[in-house]
């Protein structure tokens, strides 16, 4: 066991090593996404391209890009999927500051665009 100046030092060491080992945890917690928004953003000139009834599958994909889910709801319609997140303040993964999820969804049936909009989600 170090006596004297040494000792001092090494408690200093210790002490440090303890506050750093409590306070990064929480640093993490904290932190979080900018005010922004993050994921799919579609455009009202790209929605302007968009047409029930003659958009087909291939055109929405060239227009929006590609889905972040595709659904098959069966009967030869499928849902294609863009998700938005807003973020109006600081957010972090516990929660805190105004956050909103939005997605855009395009449902096509043989091949061609049936209906599209938008929906808040959780």
């Amino acid at each position: 066991m170090p006596r004297g100046k040494n000792a001092v030092n090494m408690s200093k060491i210790i002490r440090f090593a303890i506050l750093f080992m409590l306070l990064t945890p929480s640093a993490m917690l904290l932190s979080g996404c900018p005010k922004g928004v993050y994921g799919s953003i579609i455009t009202p000139e790209q929605l302007s391209e968009v047409n029930r009834g003659k958009s087909t599958k291939q055109d929405v994909i060239r227009i929006l890009g590609e889905p972040d889910e595709v659904r098959n709801l069966g009967v030869g319609q499928e849902e294609l999927s863009y998700v938005r997140a807003t973020v109006g303040t600081h957010y972090n993964f516990l929660g805190y500051g105004n956050y909103k999820k939005t997605e855009f969804w395009v449902i096509i049936k043989n091949n061609v665009v049936e209906a599209y909009g938008e929906r808040d989600i959780q």
